[in-house]
């Protein structure tokens, strides 16, 4: 097979992470891939060398939006057509109208994903107009929840596959010990995550526990609020207590010495970060947040906890239940990590796989 994967950019991102991953393992398996990207970022995801890494821009351009979306419409459309692949695989909502756009009368067949929360990534009249309009131009389309599933029109619905993300093997390679301690989350600092909400919780359970809690995770250029959860653990006056750990590549080997792993966001789509805390069989608690991604993950609350978004009591009162209760948090780290097999890269990629041979094969 011939495929063309395209996203924006492939920097620090849990879709661009997942992406990457798919292409490499589709190029391991003796498929030609080719990668097509906007721009190039200093600290990407690394790609098979085998896989042909087009990039349209070197650096941002500042230009109309109408513009930049022209131009990089035009240039993907010249890619597919020199490449002419049997499918363009495209994430997140914009490359996804680009993709739509670029793949009109031509020969490949197009396969889409949706990666976050339909309600907030195509949010006002406009985007959701354009999502039903340029989804229905798709061959295929992936979502990684039901709910994100049920957002959409039956026509786009009879077209798609619910597929869980991968996690990578060195995830699996550590064994829970009820000794260790901290408790950590990973995600950027954005609203989005609420990291305010779990400083608060765990301000409430500070002097019952020796643990620190332990952020990683960068900010965007876009939105970063570092500065606002600083300020806000130094008016707690536990800003001895919350370590801001930054970004880190061996997060599976730092992460492993935890006593827990707390995932305190608004809305996901299928937070990479809660399957990987499970792969390392730590015991996991989740806000039950739109579009239904921890209460998969955890199995309706079977495999971890889950609690209601933006509750910052309800979190504290799990918090102590777990501080308190050792047998607890071993029997969470057992049901966390069989949850995981379920997420290994092989079983994952064979659902990809599948189903890109199904629309290929379906004419």
């Amino acid at each position: 097979m011939k495929l063309l994967f395209y996203i924006y950019c492939i920097s620090a991102g849990g879709a661009e992470r997942v992406m990457v991953n798919l292409a490499n393992q589709f190029a391991t398996h003796g498929h030609s891939i080719c990668f097509v990207t906007n721009i190039l970022e200093r600290q990407e995801y690394e790609l098979d060398r085998r896989i042909d890494r087009v990039n349209f821009e070197y650096k941002k351009k500042e230009t109309n939006r109408f513009v930049k979306n022209c131009r990089q419409i035009f240039s993907l459309r010249r890619q597919i057509k020199k490449v002419k692949p049997d499918i363009v695989i495209s994430f997140m909502p914009e490359n996804s109208f680009r993709a739509a756009v670029a793949n009109c009368y031509c020969s490949s067949k197009l396969l889409l994903s949706v990666r976050n929360d339909p309600e907030k990534e195509y949010y006002g009249w406009f985007r959701k107009v354009a999502a039903y309009i340029f989804f229905r131009l798709a061959d295929g389309v992936v979502f990684q929840t039901p709910n994100a599933m049920k957002w959409f029109p039956k026509v786009i619905r009879n077209k798609s596959r619910i597929i869980l993300n991968q996690v990578s093997e060195s995830f699996f390679d550590s064994e829970y010990k009820g000794e260790y301690t901290g408790i950590v989350t990973a995600g950027r600092l954005v609203k989005q995550k609420n990291h305010a909400m779990l400083i608060k919780a765990f301000f409430k359970v500070k002097d019952i526990c020796n643990d620190n809690l332990i952020i990683y995770g960068g900010g965007l250029k876009t939105e970063n609020i570092k500065d606002e959860l600083i300020k806000l653990t130094q008016d707690l006056g536990i800003e001895a207590r919350v370590v801001f750990a930054g970004e880190t590549a061996n997060l599976n080997q730092i992460m492993a010495s935890a006593k827990m792993f707390v995932l305190s966001s608004d809305y996901e789509g299928l937070p990479n970060a809660l399957m990987e805390a499970m792969a390392l069989g730590l015991p996991c608690v989740s806000t039950d947040c739109p579009c239904g991604g921890p209460d998969i993950l955890l199995e309706q609350g079977r495999a971890g906890i889950l609690t209601p978004v933006g509750d910052e009591g309800k979190l504290a009162e799990v918090l102590k239940l777990l501080l308190s209760d050792i047998n607890l948090l071993n029997d969470l780290a057992i049901k966390a990590r069989l949850r995981a097999e379920n997420f290994r890269p092989e079983k994952i990629f064979e659902q990809w796989n599948d189903y890109v041979r199904y629309l290929l094969n379906n004419k």
